[in-house]
């Protein structure tokens, strides 16, 4: 019993040294907790957390929980500390996923007991979620048009864009010219023709660019060009207006009221 209380007291000292680092630091190691739609970006920070302090062995499954209790060369039963190590050190990665997670998610892990059944459960939930969040997403951003501003209009496409990059999706730049062209009104039609005839390939920055141009080169065309209304009210004034009070004294008339 005295080798066992032994093994139970030193426990502290034969942790792994990352781990110890990983509960000081969590926080600023993972800036972001797991909601419905940022699954993909939270799993690589973890991931890549977990591997870097030689923990992710109790996180995938290839390092198993050891039996509870093993038989020394005396045929005893001890209790044994590698067993009590791993749970240690199983509480404390369970507790560091659970302190990721938002509200939201919580209620979907409780009832599990080990950071590795949190980890496939949460994998398993967030595969369905992710691939119906992404089509969501490409459909918005096939479909967007512009309605608003230049820069809100291009703004919005950035967010699905950057969006989809983060669930693990990255749409090629042809494919956001083609979709930015798209949403565009008719009022810039020869634009998206010069931009669709060019030689080289055009980046979204030049594009995003150029069409700020067009925007203010449109409102200034817009301005400058009487509207019909404009047209009826400007043609009415010069009908009412001076000349035509001068044409209705005639020489005619004027003689008439001569003495």
């Amino acid at each position: 019993m005295a080798s066992s209380s032994s093994s139970i007291t030193s426990l502290s000292s034969t942790l792994p040294s990352g781990l110890t680092f990983l509960l000081n630091n969590v926080s600023s190691l993972i800036p972001i907790k797991l909601d419905s739609t940022n699954y993909i970006i939270w799993k690589t920070l973890m991931q890549n957390t977990f591997r870097a302090n030689q923990l992710f062995g109790y996180i995938d499954g290839s390092i198993p929980c050891p039996p509870l209790e093993i038989i020394n060369s005396s045929g005893d039963q001890l209790a044994n500390p590698l067993y009590l190590q791993w749970i240690i050190i199983d509480n404390h990665l369970l507790s560091c996923i659970t302190a990721t997670l938002t509200p939201s998610i919580l209620p979907h892990v409780v009832g599990f007991s080990h950071a590795f059944e949190v980890w496939f459960a949460l994998a398993q939930r967030h595969s369905s979620l992710s691939r119906s969040h992404i089509h969501e997403l490409k459909l918005k951003l096939m479909n967007i048009k512009k309605d608003t501003t230049m820069e809100a209009y291009l703004d919005q496409i950035k967010q699905y864009v950057d969006r989809l990059a983060s669930a693990g999706t990255p749409i090629p730049t042809e494919d956001i010219v083609l979709y930015t062209l798209n949403g565009l009104p008719s009022e810039y039609a020869s634009f998206k023709t010069s931009i669709r005839t060019k030689s080289e390939p055009i980046s979204v920055t030049d594009l995003n660019s150029l069409l700020g141009s067009e925007e203010i080169h449109l409102a200034m065309k817009n301005s400058s060009t009487p509207s019909f209304d404009n047209i009826v009210a400007f043609t009415a004034s010069r009908r009412n207006g001076p000349q035509g009070g001068r044409s209705s004294n005639s020489p005619s008339q004027f003689s008439n009221n001569h003495p």
